[in-house]
């Protein structure tokens, strides 16, 4: 339930080149602000999904956990906001595109 209305189906879309492009910059990122991260991996499912389903993976590996779980927390929100992925909202009242994280544009 978003706002008040029944979710049926997330439709995901990217811009890959950019995506792909802006995935490895982050990670660089990531790697040259936290000294204890070893590497990064971020996969997000790019295809129409469900509610509830699994679709961001963003795995951290570091020699002491708070570098790797503060990279996983900053990489989250770049990835939500800097990156060619959008997300369609299908819903009992109409489809809505979601920006900017949380605004919803219905889609003409």
């Amino acid at each position: 339930i978003v706002e008040g209305h029944k979710v049926y189906e997330l439709v995901y879309e990217a811009y890959e080149e950019y995506t792909k492009k802006r995935f490895s910059e982050i990670k660089e990122e990531m790697k040259k602000k936290y000294k204890d991260l070893i590497d990064l991996e971020i996969h997000h499912v790019i295809n129409a999904m469900k509610p509830g389903e699994d679709v961001l993976l963003i795995m951290g590996l570091g020699r002491g956990r708070k570098d790797a779980i503060d990279a996983v927390k900053e990489t989250l929100e770049l990835v939500k906001h800097t990156t060619g992925i959008w997300k369609l909202e299908i819903r009992d009242d109409g489809e809505y595109w979601v920006v900017a994280g949380n605004t919803r544009v219905k889609k003409e």
